[in-house]
């Protein structure tokens, strides 16, 4: 046989082989196994990594056609062992990972030096992981590259656990957080270092975030996002360290118009030269963990929402304040430490906000508003409240009373207290009183005296409002003092005639001249109106998304290969016929 045609036939032998032989690199697990060491461990399958590849992995679907039609799910459950080596994706338009609804995926780096990677090619449009059944992640490095690239390094809309890694977002132009949590989804942190260089935040939650530990931080020096933003339930505790530089805006927070969004703080240390929370209309609860401003900004600035702080230590090292109250929000400290160089708790709008604040906690300062007070109460708390609330409440013998009525000469222990409106507290300040005219009656020390027959006043003063009492001081019932004498007249006796006849006494009647106390109307401030919760838009599901046919341009290639030389081994057959 010509030397020509077997080169020839060897070339179509190759082609055939290529072409029924060559892994693809898009696919699912099963059709990718060949560059994995594949086990089995029960129920789960290990798929070990043996050396850098480019693939576009789907967890938890059937081997797909490649003709166009979607995907079928198949559920599974996987292990991919980066073993060292770097995983990224094989076309810029698609995640390296997908994990399917249903379906559960842990990733792991079992090599000893712990250089498992999985980044992204630059210009990638899509993010690194995108999650929509339950992700575990025990370790490796996740990253995305490039100025041009415009995903972050997960997007979750299922369950998703992280115990250790690097989640590194280094594509300054991305769109998205390093780790994004859609709204039906479920993410725990419990190690792992989290960071971005792009201007968006670091973690942005819409759904439910536990960070339980790691480190959350940012290489920008002055980002105009927050480190995490959340529009729905995040829990800080543990030993979860956030820190933050100089910016203008906060380390933590919630975003404007979500009023059901929701910070519980019960651990961790948390630290930022900026403002360290941020609330607007949703609500933050501390009842633990080390927060601390080293810089101008507020520990916490609550500016419409509500707070609650029952424990933790709250230190602003610089800022004037450590807790910064806005108007219309709603304040209850009852717990924890809180220090700073001026008042520990700033309210801006004392009118508009509702306050408590416990005495041992620090210094309650407020703008100068005519009307307004702070007082303490019998259990040590100080309240803000307005001054046309407060009402007096009189005691004689433990009976509250509208007046007194005393005999004079005698005396009387009064117990004098003030309470703020419709709740009923009773205020601990001093009530202090004074008789208006003392001719007829003194105050001293608690006790009433009565001096003379007649009526007056006790004047009840706290703050800025006052109100008055009657004191009515009567006479004795052994005395009757400018009353005439009776004359006997005999029984049964007529004289008719008798010019020196005695005319009847008349007695005066005594009268209670009981004024009853005007009490204030309570003026109670309107609860402000709650917006509507703007929920985010849904990210889409990707469980019946069309997979690109990459990979697979091997096939065309290898086919037109073949017909190539079966045209040349024709023409060589013809020409030696000849």
């Amino acid at each position: 046989m010509n030397k020509k045609i077997k080169i020839l036939l060897a070339v179509v032998l190759f082609a055939m082989i290529l072409l029924f032989t060559t892994n693809v690199n898009a696919g699912s697990m099963n059709q990718l196994k060949g560059y994995f060491d594949v086990t089995q461990e029960g129920d789960v399958t290990v798929y070990k990594l043996k050396e850098n590849a480019a693939l576009d992995i789907i967890v938890g679907i059937e081997d797909d056609p490649y003709n166009g039609s979607p995907l079928t799910p198949k559920p599974e459950n996987v292990v991919i062992d980066l073993a060292g080596h770097k995983l990224t994706n094989y076309t810029t338009g698609c995640e390296v990972i997908q994990v399917y609804n249903g379906s559960t995926l842990t990733i792991k780096d079992s090599s000893e030096r712990k250089t498992g990677e999985i980044t992204q090619k630059s210009g990638t449009t899509q993010v690194l992981i995108r999650n929509n059944g339950t992700l575990n992640i025990e370790g490796g490095k996740f990253s995305t590259i490039g100025e041009n690239s415009q995903g972050g390094v997960i997007e979750n809309s299922g369950n998703l656990t992280i115990n250790g890694g690097d989640f590194k977002l280094e594509a300054t132009n991305s769109k998205i957080s390093t780790i994004n949590n859609n709204t039906n989804g479920t993410v725990t942190i419990n190690g792992g270092t989290f960071s971005t260089k792009s201007d968006h935040s670091v973690i942005s939650n819409a759904g439910k975030l536990t960070l339980k530990g790691g480190e959350v931080s940012t290489e920008f020096t002055n980002p105009t996002n927050w480190l995490v933003d959340n529009m729905g339930d995040l829990t800080v505790t543990g030993d979860t360290k956030i820190t933050k530089g100089a910016s203008t805006s906060a380390a933590i927070g919630n975003l404007p118009k979500y009023s059901n969004a929701k910070i519980t703080v019960s651990g961790g240390k948390l630290e930022s030269e900026s403002d360290l929370i941020r609330n607007y209309e949703g609500n933050v609860e501390i009842s633990g963990g080390e927060l601390t401003t080293t810089g101008s900004g507020n520990v916490v600035v609550n500016s419409s929402g509500n707070l609650t702080i029952t424990g933790g230590t709250l230190t602003a090292q610089k800022a004037d304040n450590a807790v910064y109250v806005g108007s219309n929000s709603t304040v209850s400290i009852l717990g924890g430490k809180i220090e700073a160089p001026k008042g520990s708790v700033y309210v801006e709008d004392p009118e508009t906000t509702e306050i408590e604040v416990a005495k041992n906690v620090g210094t309650l300062e407020t703008k100068e508003v005519e009307g307004y007070g702070v007082f303490t109460t019998k259990d040590g708390k100080e309240i803000t409240g307005k001054y046309e609330d407060i009402t007096f409440k009189v005691k004689v013998d433990e009976k509250e009373v509208s007046s007194i009525e005393l005999i004079e000469g005698s005396k009387a222990t009064l117990n004098l207290t003030a309470v703020l409106g419709d709740s009923q507290i009773e205020l601990a300040d001093s009530v202090l009183a004074e008789v208006e005219d003392t001719q007829f009656a003194t105050y001293t020390d608690g006790e009433l005296t009565a001096l003379k027959v007649g009526e007056t006043k006790l004047v009840l003063k706290l703050g800025e409002v006052s109100s008055n009492i009657n004191i009515i001081v009567v006479a004795s019932a052994t005395e009757q003092p400018n009353q005439p004498e009776q004359t006997e007249q005999p029984e049964e006796q007529e004289q008719p005639d008798d010019p020196n006849q005695q005319e009847e006494q008349e007695q005066p009647e005594e009268s209670d001249q009981q004024e009853e106390q005007d009490q204030p109307e309570e003026d109670q401030p309107e609860e402000e109106q709650q917006e509507e919760q703007e929920q985010p838009d849904e990210k889409n599901n990707d469980d019946n998304v069309n997979t690109p046919s990459t990979g697979d341009y091997i096939i065309p290639v290898a086919i037109i290969l073949v017909f190539v030389v079966a045209a040349n081994v024709i023409y060589f057959i013809r020409k030696k016929q000849k």
